[in-house]
């Protein structure tokens, strides 16, 4: 039975194009666009997705297996990659320990995952997942609220300070856990924007993109300086993809990305390094030029997505089920 929702699967398809593009590019202002809303995008249509009716066990046990089980798979396919081929041509910055210190320690910061940097994203979601939990079983909306102004407060104390250190992101999960609560209570969202008029819609989309493109100079990516506006942004871009993906209600292209975003996250970092050092030689130009070219990082950031197609149908074939029937 497929209980899959053809929007949000559209909607984070989206969003991993974003990530991959924007890891690609090295053109700023395209980087300080996307940067703006492409992650707390993911925290949000988990939150989206949050049931408060299961039990702590039965949720914990959920978020192992759709979590934390395929990060550390992920973690060691790709260490071995590197180990074994990225490392000789790449070179060995850091020591192998310091690479593996990085699976239990679950964060970028202090380039513990040097060798796949996106990877730090999981740990941080199943942190943010368990600090929402005690919050998703109040069931006033004011509780919730407060709880993440709370959240807000404490993860701002954390950047002011320049803690960025803490195991498994939680530096992030603060600020994370907030994109994820107003996923949580922003249900009803989608059904809104349904019911609204096209014209509604596509003014709703319009606005959100002009609003984005205004800020893009003045605060974008920068969190640390600008806590409250960079929220305000990223929810206006999270709102514009959502309505997008609302109005374009069915495309299989993007679905089957965004049905398949975590194998895409988790391997598209050392995928798209190939790829560029394959152009590089390929057409002998430098890398810069390569990533500093529009056509260019969206030609290897969809070839990149392509070549990890096999790795999905392996995954899909072979691994997911295994791991859903664990335990």
């Amino acid at each position: 039975m497929n209980n899959r929702i053809s929007y949000l699967d559209i909607f984070k398809g989206f969003g991993i194009f974003f990530v991959v593009f924007g890891h690609v590019t090295h053109i700023g202002e395209l980087r300080d666009y996307i940067w703006n809303f492409h992650m707390p995008l993911f925290f949000f249509v988990s939150g989206l997705l949050y049931n408060s009716n299961l039990r702590f066990k039965d949720f914990l046990l959920k978020r192992i297996k759709s979590i934390y089980i395929p990060y550390i798979l992920f973690f060691c396919v790709t260490f071995c990659y590197w180990l074994l081929i990225e490392r000789r041509v790449r070179g060995g910055e850091y020591s192998i320990l310091h690479q593996l210190i990085g699976l239990p320690y679950g964060t970028y910061e202090g380039n513990h995952l040097y060798f796949n940097g996106a990877l730090w994203f999981l740990p941080c979601l199943f942190a943010t997942e368990m600090l929402f939990y005690p919050i998703g079983r109040i069931k006033n909306k004011i509780g919730i609220i407060s709880f993440l102004l709370l959240f807000y407060i404490v993860g701002t104390m954390l950047k002011m300070n320049n803690i960025d250190y803490l195991p498994l992101g939680l530096h992030t999960a603060f600020f994370a856990t907030i994109f994820y609560g107003l996923g949580y209570l922003s249900k009803q969202i989608p059904k809104y924007i349904s019911d609204t008029k096209s014209g509604y819609q596509w003014l709703l989309i319009i606005v959100c993109f002009c609003i984005q493109l205004l800020c893009n100079k003045d605060y974008s990516s920068k969190i640390n300086e600008f806590p409250f506006p960079y929220f305000l942004i990223a929810t206006i871009g999270i709102l514009l993809y959502l309505t997008l993906s609302i109005r374009i209600k069915k495309n299989k292209l993007i679905e089957f990305i965004g049905k398949n975003s975590l194998v895409i996250f988790a391997f598209q970092e050392p995928v798209y390094r190939a790829v560029i050092f394959a152009f590089s030689k390929i057409l002998n130009l430098e890398v810069e030029s390569l990533r500093g070219n529009i056509f260019y990082s969206i030609i290897i950031a969809c070839v990149s997505i392509l070549i990890i197609v096999p790795a999905i149908l392996i995954y899909n074939k072979h691994i997911r089920q295994r791991i859903n029937n664990l335990y």
